[in-house]
């Protein structure tokens, strides 16, 4: 019964023991983890060692990197080094987005001209549009205006050739009556003094 309960407590402790370092292997794995995550923000050594050549070459153009390794770059370059170059990629930064920044604004000032080009354009067009529509009115009515006149005209040749006709056929007939009235009026008068001689006599 006592021998149960001993191997009952080792068991126990064994299993205490057992959890325990598997929490500190597990703490361990996850800080390992951590700490490997943090390295992998820094840059590879090849990425370290293009890095400063790209610093001394901005600082130190005159001196010769190709063939250097890492260690030796490393040596060569100091922090006044570095921060020259970080000042001027910021300053080429800064030109850049002012060169960017112009060039918007100068295509937003384009575009702007441009929209109101198109729109004068337009205006200009509706204009045109609205003066031959009033031009094709005006000459729709100069082309009734004519065909009435036209017809105006017709009719009062046909008035003057029937006036004209009647006129000649008048002036034919009065002669003839004209000859007539002068006949008359000489018999008349020779009657009239054939009264007067027989009144004498």
């Amino acid at each position: 019964m006592g021998c149960s309960d001993c191997s009952q407590g080792d068991l126990d402790e064994v299993q205490r023991l057992l959890k325990k370092e598997t929490m500190a292997l597990e703490l361990t794995l996850a800080s390992r983890e951590k700490a490997q995550a943090e390295l992998n923000k820094f840059p590879s050594c090849e990425e370290l060692t293009e890095w400063v050549k790209v610093v001394l070459k901005m600082t130190s153009p005159s001196t010769e990197v190709s063939d250097l390794d890492t260690k030796s770059l490393l040596a060569m370059v100091t922090k006044e080094n570095v921060d020259k170059a970080v000042e001027e990629k910021k300053n080429k930064l800064a030109q850049m987005e002012k060169m960017v920044a112009n060039k918007k604004k100068k295509e937003a000032k384009e575009r702007g001209q441009l929209e109101k080009k198109n729109a004068n354009e337009q205006l200009k067009t509706r204009g045109l549009m609205s003066q031959l529509a009033d031009l094709k009115s005006e000459l729709a009515q100069q082309e009734e205006a004519h065909k009435a006149l036209q017809m105006q005209k017709k009719t009062v040749k046909t008035q003057s050739s029937s006036q004209q006709a009647a006129s000649s056929r008048s002036r034919k007939k009065a002669p003839a009556a004209a000859a007539g009235d002068a006949a008359e009026e000489v018999q008349n008068t020779g009657l009239r003094r054939s009264k007067r001689i027989a009144s004498r006599s």
